[in-house]
Protein backbone atom coordinates (compact mmCIF):
# COMPACT_ATOMS: atom_id res chain seq x y z
CA UNK A 1 0.00 0.00 0.00
CA UNK A 2 2.80 2.39 0.93
CA UNK A 3 4.63 1.72 -2.34
CA UNK A 4 1.42 2.24 -4.32
CA UNK A 5 0.69 5.51 -2.54
CA UNK A 6 4.25 6.71 -3.15
CA UNK A 7 3.93 5.85 -6.85
CA UNK A 8 0.67 7.76 -7.22
CA UNK A 9 2.11 10.75 -5.34
CA UNK A 10 5.12 10.73 -7.65
CA UNK A 11 2.93 10.58 -10.77
CA UNK A 12 0.81 13.52 -9.64
CA UNK A 13 3.26 15.43 -7.46
CA UNK A 14 2.64 18.71 -9.30
CA UNK A 15 -1.10 18.49 -8.74
CA UNK A 16 -0.58 17.41 -5.13
CA UNK A 17 1.66 20.40 -4.45
CA UNK A 18 -0.80 22.80 -6.07
CA UNK A 19 -3.70 21.49 -4.00
CA UNK A 20 -1.58 21.48 -0.86
CA UNK A 21 -0.73 25.13 -1.43
CA UNK A 22 -4.35 26.16 -1.90
CA UNK A 23 -5.43 24.37 1.26
CA UNK A 24 -2.47 25.70 3.23
CA UNK A 25 -3.08 29.30 2.18
CA UNK A 26 -6.75 29.00 3.07
CA UNK A 27 -5.90 27.45 6.46
CA UNK A 28 -3.08 29.77 7.55
CA UNK A 29 -2.84 32.55 4.98
CA UNK A 30 -0.13 33.15 2.36
CA UNK A 31 2.23 34.88 4.78
CA UNK A 32 2.38 31.90 7.15
CA UNK A 33 2.95 29.50 4.27
CA UNK A 34 5.82 31.50 2.82
CA UNK A 35 7.36 32.04 6.24
CA UNK A 36 7.38 28.29 6.87
CA UNK A 37 9.32 27.74 3.66
CA UNK A 38 12.27 29.61 5.16
CA UNK A 39 14.47 32.40 3.77
CA UNK A 40 15.71 31.84 0.25
CA UNK A 41 13.06 29.18 -0.40
CA UNK A 42 9.91 31.21 -0.85
CA UNK A 43 6.89 29.52 -2.41
CA UNK A 44 4.48 31.21 -4.75
CA UNK A 45 0.75 30.62 -4.39
CA UNK A 46 0.69 28.29 -7.42
CA UNK A 47 2.13 25.38 -5.42
CA UNK A 48 4.95 24.68 -7.87
CA UNK A 49 7.65 24.16 -5.18
CA UNK A 50 8.19 21.36 -2.66
CA UNK A 51 8.55 23.78 0.25
CA UNK A 52 4.79 23.67 0.75
CA UNK A 53 4.98 19.94 1.30
CA UNK A 54 7.69 20.65 3.87
CA UNK A 55 5.31 23.03 5.60
CA UNK A 56 2.55 20.40 5.66
CA UNK A 57 4.92 17.83 7.14
CA UNK A 58 5.90 20.33 9.81
CA UNK A 59 2.27 20.98 10.75
CA UNK A 60 1.12 17.36 10.61
CA UNK A 61 4.06 15.73 12.38
CA UNK A 62 4.64 18.00 15.41
CA UNK A 63 5.97 15.70 18.18
CA UNK A 64 4.43 15.51 21.61
CA UNK A 65 6.38 16.18 24.77
CA UNK A 66 7.10 12.50 25.10
CA UNK A 67 8.25 11.99 21.53
CA UNK A 68 6.64 11.36 18.16
CA UNK A 69 2.92 10.77 17.86
CA UNK A 70 1.68 7.23 17.43
CA UNK A 71 -0.57 6.27 14.53
CA UNK A 72 -3.63 6.32 16.80
CA UNK A 73 -2.72 9.74 18.20
CA UNK A 74 -2.28 11.17 14.70
CA UNK A 75 -5.65 9.83 13.59
CA UNK A 76 -7.29 11.25 16.71
CA UNK A 77 -5.61 14.61 16.05
CA UNK A 78 -6.92 14.67 12.49
CA UNK A 79 -10.51 14.01 13.53
CA UNK A 80 -10.36 16.47 16.41
CA UNK A 81 -8.59 19.19 14.41
CA UNK A 82 -10.11 22.45 13.31
CA UNK A 83 -8.81 21.93 9.79
CA UNK A 84 -11.80 22.86 7.56
CA UNK A 85 -10.26 20.83 4.72
CA UNK A 86 -9.78 17.56 6.61
CA UNK A 87 -13.09 16.01 5.52
CA UNK A 88 -16.66 17.02 4.60
CA UNK A 89 -19.04 17.37 7.53
CA UNK A 90 -22.56 15.96 7.22
CA UNK A 91 -25.47 16.10 9.66
CA UNK A 92 -28.31 13.69 8.88
CA UNK A 93 -30.98 15.89 10.38
CA UNK A 94 -34.21 16.94 8.70
CA UNK A 95 -33.32 18.77 6.57
CA UNK A 96 -29.75 17.53 6.10
CA UNK A 97 -26.84 19.93 6.62
CA UNK A 98 -23.29 19.68 5.28
CA UNK A 99 -20.25 21.81 4.62
CA UNK A 100 -16.66 21.71 3.46
CA UNK A 101 -13.99 24.39 3.50
CA UNK A 102 -14.17 27.90 4.89
CA UNK A 103 -17.09 30.00 6.01
CA UNK A 104 -17.17 33.63 4.90
CA UNK A 105 -15.93 34.77 8.31
CA UNK A 106 -13.07 32.25 8.35
CA UNK A 107 -12.01 33.32 4.87
CA UNK A 108 -11.93 37.00 5.85
CA UNK A 109 -9.90 36.18 8.96
CA UNK A 110 -7.34 34.54 6.67
CA UNK A 111 -7.01 37.66 4.56
CA UNK A 112 -9.36 36.88 1.68
CA UNK A 113 -11.82 39.34 0.21
CA UNK A 114 -14.55 36.77 0.58
CA UNK A 115 -18.13 36.91 -0.60
CA UNK A 116 -21.01 34.47 -0.96
CA UNK A 117 -23.36 33.24 -3.66
CA UNK A 118 -26.66 31.60 -2.72
CA UNK A 119 -28.98 29.24 -4.54
CA UNK A 120 -32.39 28.24 -3.20
CA UNK A 121 -33.57 24.71 -3.84
CA UNK A 122 -36.78 26.13 -5.31
CA UNK A 123 -34.72 27.87 -8.02
CA UNK A 124 -33.83 24.48 -9.49
CA UNK A 125 -36.20 22.18 -11.34
CA UNK A 126 -35.55 19.26 -9.00
CA UNK A 127 -36.14 21.48 -6.01
CA UNK A 128 -39.50 22.63 -7.35
CA UNK A 129 -40.59 19.05 -7.97
CA UNK A 130 -39.21 17.21 -4.93
CA UNK A 131 -37.97 19.51 -2.17
CA UNK A 132 -38.25 23.31 -2.43
CA UNK A 133 -36.95 24.09 1.07
CA UNK A 134 -33.19 24.24 1.04
CA UNK A 135 -30.15 26.34 0.16
CA UNK A 136 -26.65 25.94 -1.26
CA UNK A 137 -23.99 28.58 -0.59
CA UNK A 138 -20.58 29.07 -2.21
CA UNK A 139 -17.89 31.08 -0.41
CA UNK A 140 -15.35 32.49 -2.86
CA UNK A 141 -12.46 34.92 -3.21
CA UNK A 142 -13.63 37.99 -5.11
CA UNK A 143 -10.13 38.64 -6.50
CA UNK A 144 -9.62 35.26 -8.14
CA UNK A 145 -13.04 33.62 -8.10
CA UNK A 146 -11.58 30.57 -6.34
CA UNK A 147 -14.17 28.65 -4.34
CA UNK A 148 -13.14 28.46 -0.67
CA UNK A 149 -16.13 26.72 0.91
CA UNK A 150 -19.46 25.04 0.23
CA UNK A 151 -22.40 24.98 2.66
CA UNK A 152 -25.68 23.14 2.03
CA UNK A 153 -28.96 22.77 3.91
CA UNK A 154 -31.65 20.61 2.33
CA UNK A 155 -32.45 17.23 0.84
CA UNK A 156 -29.39 15.12 -0.10
CA UNK A 157 -27.03 17.76 1.30
CA UNK A 158 -24.71 15.07 2.66
CA UNK A 159 -24.42 13.59 -0.85
CA UNK A 160 -24.08 16.89 -2.70
CA UNK A 161 -21.21 18.12 -0.54
CA UNK A 162 -18.72 15.71 -2.11
CA UNK A 163 -18.86 17.53 -5.44
CA UNK A 164 -18.33 20.77 -3.56
CA UNK A 165 -15.33 19.23 -1.81
CA UNK A 166 -13.75 18.46 -5.18
CA UNK A 167 -14.37 22.03 -6.35
CA UNK A 168 -12.56 23.42 -3.31
CA UNK A 169 -9.69 20.93 -3.34
CA UNK A 170 -9.25 21.32 -7.08
CA UNK A 171 -8.95 25.10 -6.83
CA UNK A 172 -11.92 25.57 -9.15
CA UNK A 173 -13.45 29.00 -9.63
CA UNK A 174 -17.02 30.24 -9.88
CA UNK A 175 -16.24 31.00 -13.53
CA UNK A 176 -15.49 27.31 -14.12
CA UNK A 177 -18.81 26.29 -12.58
CA UNK A 178 -20.85 28.70 -14.69
CA UNK A 179 -19.34 27.18 -17.84
CA UNK A 180 -20.24 23.60 -16.87
CA UNK A 181 -23.34 21.84 -18.14
CA UNK A 182 -25.49 20.19 -15.47
CA UNK A 183 -28.49 17.95 -16.01
CA UNK A 184 -31.63 19.98 -15.44
CA UNK A 185 -33.54 17.78 -13.02
CA UNK A 186 -30.67 17.28 -10.58
CA UNK A 187 -29.66 19.15 -7.45
CA UNK A 188 -26.20 19.74 -8.96
CA UNK A 189 -27.82 22.54 -10.95
CA UNK A 190 -27.72 24.47 -7.67
CA UNK A 191 -23.94 24.83 -7.98
CA UNK A 192 -24.31 26.72 -11.23
CA UNK A 193 -27.12 28.89 -9.87
CA UNK A 194 -24.98 29.77 -6.84
CA UNK A 195 -21.94 30.49 -9.03
CA UNK A 196 -23.99 32.90 -11.15
CA UNK A 197 -25.18 34.54 -7.96
CA UNK A 198 -21.52 35.11 -7.03
CA UNK A 199 -20.98 37.03 -10.26
CA UNK A 200 -24.25 39.03 -10.25
CA UNK A 201 -25.60 39.39 -6.70
CA UNK A 202 -28.30 41.92 -7.61
CA UNK A 203 -29.85 39.71 -10.28
CA UNK A 204 -29.61 36.72 -7.94
CA UNK A 205 -31.50 38.54 -5.18
CA UNK A 206 -34.27 39.43 -7.62
CA UNK A 207 -34.44 35.82 -8.84
CA UNK A 208 -34.73 34.54 -5.27
CA UNK A 209 -37.49 37.06 -4.48
CA UNK A 210 -39.39 36.01 -7.60
CA UNK A 211 -38.98 32.34 -6.76
CA UNK A 212 -40.19 32.93 -3.22
CA UNK A 213 -43.20 34.95 -4.38
CA UNK A 214 -44.15 32.33 -6.97
CA UNK A 215 -43.90 29.56 -4.40
CA UNK A 216 -45.97 31.52 -1.89
CA UNK A 217 -48.68 32.06 -4.52
CA UNK A 218 -48.66 28.36 -5.36
CA UNK A 219 -48.95 27.44 -1.69
CA UNK A 220 -51.87 29.85 -1.25
CA UNK A 221 -53.68 28.38 -4.26
CA UNK A 222 -53.14 24.86 -2.95
CA UNK A 223 -54.55 25.77 0.45
CA UNK A 224 -57.63 27.33 -1.18
CA UNK A 225 -58.23 24.17 -3.19
CA UNK A 226 -58.02 22.05 -0.05
CA UNK A 227 -60.52 24.22 1.77
CA UNK A 228 -62.97 23.96 -1.15
CA UNK A 229 -62.83 20.16 -1.25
Amino acid sequence: VAQGAAAVAHMFRGDVARRATQQAIAMRGPEAVQAAAGPGDRTKADGSQDSLLKWFRQVSSTPTEGGSKSKGEKEKRMFESNDPFAFPVGIWSSPECSYFGLSSQQAKERGYEAAEGLALYRESLRGCVFSPDGMLKLVFDTKTGVILGVHIVGQDACELIHYGMELVRGGRTVYDVTKNMYSAVTFHELYQIAARACLDPAAARKRRRDAGAAWAELYKSTQNLRRNE
